[in-house]
Parts: structure tokens; sequence; C-alpha cells
């Protein structure tokens, strides 16, 4: 399936888009501070280097990646409503 521009996409489909968007974002932050709570207690625990320590860190500009892809999903519908 090829990814539509979001000039394409209708009002309805931008905010069912941005929705399930948000979602993702949200359970994904959720999965991210308990990954990293988890890094630091295992961190903390054994005095050595984790590479479960470095995860958080990694995983971090995804969350980045699908917080842009809401805000242009907003700014688009915002365009849309006050033309």
């Amino acid at each position: 399936m090829a990814k539509k521009d979001l000039k394409e996409l209708t009002i309805n489909e931008l905010e069912k888009q941005a929705k399930s968007l948000k979602t993702i974002a949200l359970i994904f932050g959720i999965l991210l501070v308990i990954l990293s709570c988890f890094s630091v207690f295992v961190s903390l625990r054994d005095s050595e280097f984790q590479p479960v320590s470095i995860m958080p860190i990694v995983f971090f500009p995804f969350l980045l990646i699908l917080a842009g892809s809401i805000k242009k999903i907003n700014s688009e519908i915002r365009s849309r409503n006050n033309p």
C-alpha cells in the first residue's frame, strides 16, 4: 500500500490517522518509561554495563518521529478548518 500525501486524505481520514498515531505514541511512551526504569534498576543492581541500559536512548527518536507525524497531521487539519 502506497503512502498517500496528507493533502489527498479527507478530514475524517486525517482525524482517524491522528487518533491512531496518538494511541501508538502513548503506548510507546509508557513502554519507554517502563524500559527506562528497568534499565536504571538493572544498572544499579549490577554494577557493570548492561546492554539494556542503552535501549531507551536508542528508541527515543522513534517517539520524536511519531510526535512529528502527529504535528504534521494536526497542522493539515487546522489548515483545512481555517481557510
